[in-house]
């Protein structure tokens, strides 16, 4: 997961999202602006024109642009603000009303409904016309019908070479009632309605998110460089922050900077005016593609997107202050790599930190940070093929389009997954282990997909992808082997099936999620009543049933899903013991006996006894879950809750086991034990941040329990709370090892509210012990 640029780190760290006019400086300047405009422009244009009765009816009055009436002083035409009904504008020009030091910018025409409503808050005192700029207004804009923000030549204007550039605009609004929408030509649709944002990206299904009910202000933040562009927004209230969004992460067909583009924000409502408070452009020389957490960086003040947050929200965001000279230096056009090419202000000098009692450890919960959804439809098997080969998406993705005539680790795998789920990932039938080694062997011994008639009905469907698959296996077969070709693809297989099974139980409400598919998962244990996911306020889900009304989704269509990509800083982490609980005679007992705890790390040399432990222990939970077969419905998926638990008991035990045999040096296994059986083991391994090694991050991999506790969570001895223990007990290791962030990666459905959240709400206190039920000492 790559947070490739500020703007999460950004807005984590606001305090307040308000604007606060400078009192009397802007104010000032855009008097000044106005009247050096009026000094030096002699040209007459369209006239604004204002009526005194609705529908630019009756008696009027007019103005050429520049000019200004001042309502506080006698005129000859005896004209009255008080009068005013209508107003006319030209497509070329636009109105400044100034209520005393307040004021707003018109620059469509508008009607008496909208326009009682702008200036119900005190008496106009001024009204100033102008002629329209390519962007015309920067601070409180009223928008009735739309405003147009010629992106490219604003940026072509002050900037004349800027194709290697990366560019930002923030656009900040209040947020009332509206209906709006925000397009960027055929790159981005953003519409706001109905206490929704919903976002369409460019070659992707379109994602939805909750707004905040309390939220007065909403304020978006657009960058893109080459053909990435990235969105992410802030809600607020009363200038304290509600929510931070993730990152939306897109790839439009083609090199937006090549495009002459224009943002076109539509309000659907003419008679409820859409106020725009900031709109700020800006251009940075370097890209900011550093990996970020959700803890935020010290130096966060050193990248021009931030300062921009920092000068349109006046807040305040706890930093350095050897950063505020560089800051002032990036407002001043002082610095060269950052630079405002259009909207005005003063950034706000940083607040010193202040110390005060911690605050309350929350439950550890890892939240979004960032939506991707330039995987090319491959969010199942690209993922799977970056874990197996320890390369980053980005350098994957970079790697593999255009294909390259070599055939790496990634190309191969990535093309050779692609193209199996293209011809077989429309029901789990057939995009399976078994199925996919059959495959295998029929290309290679035969050159042909004839292994069924499902598999010669593929081919016929798909040639393309058919014929594609029997040259790359051929390919890399005669290179590497049979053997060697195999173990590979189906390693990295169970990677992208364990990433189906996530997403499977993701996309389930919290009834409905089967205990075992938590097993599968990067995150909670998977025990049934031992774990679910926490969830926000805000949060909403379409709820699936095993039979009818599900949103889960073949292997195939999920693969066009966006990847969540979720983090949590292990510097909040307190690590809490879990008690183990045990059934007997219907009633939970918390019993003397503590879970036992062993961690396994290094070279399998040193770990030989405790590996074959485990791998034998395992053996016996994956023939559990093979006992019976696992049956599909007519739509390739599964009828019924145990169904899945199979299913994902299967992938989870396959992982476990492959991570045993091929340990690797950057792998730790935690292995819980309850009266000297193992009942638990979870397994993650770390990685260094863009090659820092003193930055480390994490990745749960994956958690398993006994399956006698998950397929018959109510028989009598069931033991809960080991894979929570398994799980707590692997965030301690990481936290002691230097480890500063936790990661996961999960799928998506785009038509459901995104998932905010997901959770290690490992004891629930609906599950806690009464209080008359004593606990017994170590």
């Amino acid at each position: 997961m790559k947070n490739k640029c500020i703007l999460l780190s950004l807005l984590i760290y606001l305090s307040s999202t308000e604007i606060a006019l400078a009192e009397g400086n802007l104010t000032r300047n855009v008097i000044d602006r106005i009247h050096h405009d009026m000094a030096v422009r002699s040209a007459m244009t369209s006239p604004v024109c204002f009526y005194y009765e609705n529908y630019f009816q009756g008696e009027r009055f007019c103005l050429n642009p520049p000019g200004v009436i001042d309502f506080t002083k006698e005129n000859n035409l005896q004209i009255h603000a008080n009068k005013i009904k209508s107003i006319n504008i030209p497509k070329s020009s636009q109105i400044t009303v100034y209520q005393g030091e307040r004021f707003f910018t018109l620059t469509d025409s508008i009607l008496q409904e909208p326009w009682q409503k702008m200036i119900a808050v005190g008496e106009v005192t001024e009204i100033f016309t102008t002629d329209k700029k390519p962007l015309n207004c920067d601070t409180n804009c009223i928008i009735t019908q739309k405003m147009v923000i010629p992106i490219s030549r604003v940026f072509s204007y002050y900037i004349p070479d800027s194709q290697h550039q990366e560019k930002s605009v923030l656009l900040s609004f209040e947020k009332h009632i509206n209906t709006f929408n925000i397009g960027i030509d055929d790159f981005l649709n953003i519409t706001i309605d109905d206490g929704l944002i919903l976002i369409q990206p460019p070659n992707s299904q379109q994602i939805n998110f909750v707004l905040h009910k309390d939220a007065t202000h909403i304020s978006f933040l657009l960058s893109w460089f080459e053909n990435e562009l990235i969105l992410s927004y802030v809600e607020t209230a009363d200038g304290e922050l509600l929510h931070s969004s993730p990152i939306v992460s897109m790839s439009p067909d083609h090199d937006i900077n090549q495009e002459e583009i224009e943002l076109i924000i539509f309000n659907s409502d003419d008679r409820q005016p859409l106020t725009l408070q900031k709109v700020l452009m800006a251009s940075h020389n370097e890209p900011h593609r550093t990996k970020r957490g959700t803890a935020g960086i010290v130096g966060c003040f050193l990248s021009g997107p931030l300062a921009l947050y920092n000068l349109v929200t006046q807040g305040r965001c706890n930093q350095v202050e050897s950063a505020w000279r560089h800051i002032k230096a990036i407002f001043a056009g002082h610095d060269a790599s950052d630079r405002v090419v259009a909207g005005t202000g003063e950034p706000l000098k940083p607040k010193p930190i202040e110390t005060s009692a911690p605050p309350e450890q929350d439950t550890p919960t890892l939240a979004l940070t960032q939506i991707n959804t330039q995987l090319h439809n491959q969010s199942l098997t690209l993922p799977a093929v970056s874990r197996y080969c320890q390369k980053s998406l980005d350098t994957i993705i970079n790697t593999r389009y255009p294909r390259q005539v070599t055939y790496s680790c990634s190309t191969w795998l990535s093309a050779v997954l692609t193209d199996f789920t293209l011809l077989f990932g429309s029901s789990l039938r057939t995009w399976s282990t078994e199925y996919l080694i059959q495959t295998i062997n029929g290309i290679l011994d035969r050159r042909a997909i004839d292994n069924d008639n499902e598999a010669i009905d593929a081919f016929i469907h798909s040639p393309v992808a058919g014929n594609r698959l029997i040259q790359t296996l051929s390919d890399v077969a005669e290179d590497q082997g049979r053997s060697a070709l195999i173990d590979s693809i189906t390693q990295t297989f169970a990677y992208a099936e364990q990433n189906y099974a996530q997403y499977a139980s993701s996309s389930q409400g919290p009834s409905q999620l089967p205990a075992s598919t938590q097993g599968a998962s990067h995150f909670p244990s998977n025990e049934s009543d031992d774990s679910y996911d926490s969830f926000d306020e805000n949060d909403h889900y379409d709820s699936c049933d095993s039979e009818s009304s599900s949103d889960i989704v073949p292997p195939r269509q999920a693969q066009q899903y966006p990847l969540g990509s979720y983090q949590m800083p292990l510097s909040s982490y307190v690590y809490q013991e879990v008690l183990p609980r045990i059934l007997q005679n219907g009633e939970w007992i918390v019993p003397q006996e503590r879970f036992e705890i062993e961690v396994i790390q290094g070279p399998y040399s040193q770990n030989r006894q405790s590996l074959y432990a485990l791998l034998e222990v395992i053996a016996q939970w994956e023939n559990t879950y093979f006992e019976k077969p696992v049956q599909c419905n007519r739509r390739g998926l599964f009828p019924t809750d145990m169904d899945t638990n199979r299913y994902a008991g299967r992938v989870t035990s396959r992982l476990i086991k492959n991570y045993a045999q091929y340990q690797r040096h950057n792998q730790i296994i935690i292995v819980v034990r309850f009266n000297h059986q193992i009942v638990s083991t979870s397994i993650a391994y770390t990685y260094f941040v863009d090659g820092n090694a003193e930055r480390t991050n994490a990745v749960i991999g994956a958690t398993i329990t006994n399956p006698a506790f998950v397929l018959n969570p109510q028989a009598e001895g069931t033991i809960r709370g080991a894979g929570s223990a398994a799980l707590h007990a692997t965030i301690q290791h990481l936290q002691a090892t230097g480890v500063t962030e936790l990661e996961a990666e999960v799928i998506s459905t785009p038509s459901a509210v995104i998932k905010k959240r997901i959770g290690f709400v490992f004891v629930p206190d609906r599950y806690a012990m009464p209080p008359s039920t004593p606990s017994p000492t170590k």
